[in-house]
């Protein structure tokens, strides 16, 4: 018998939200940013994406219908 299968792959961006800032956990730790991290602190325009919006986009992939084999379930997840 044949067999079919569909699947989702999820690209996103750098996640942020509760416990997910390097540079948080470095100054909780008392470490000095590094010139890298300062640079990248400055930095007006990052991709970046929330954790439960990651949650969200595939929560909703997941209760929708599957895709149809032929056409990709690509998804690259960001904020606006």
């Amino acid at each position: 018998l044949p067999h079919s299968f569909f699947s989702h792959e999820f690209n996103h961006a750098g996640i942020y939200g509760p416990g997910r800032s390097a540079l948080d956990a470095a100054a909780q730790a008392g470490l000095p940013s590094s010139q890298s991290q300062q640079r990248r602190a400055r930095q007006r325009y990052t991709a970046r994406v929330h954790v439960w919006d990651i949650c969200a986009a595939v929560e909703a992939c997941l209760e929708a219908p599957p895709p149809l084999l032929d056409e990709p379930a690509v998804y690259n997840i960001v904020d606006d």
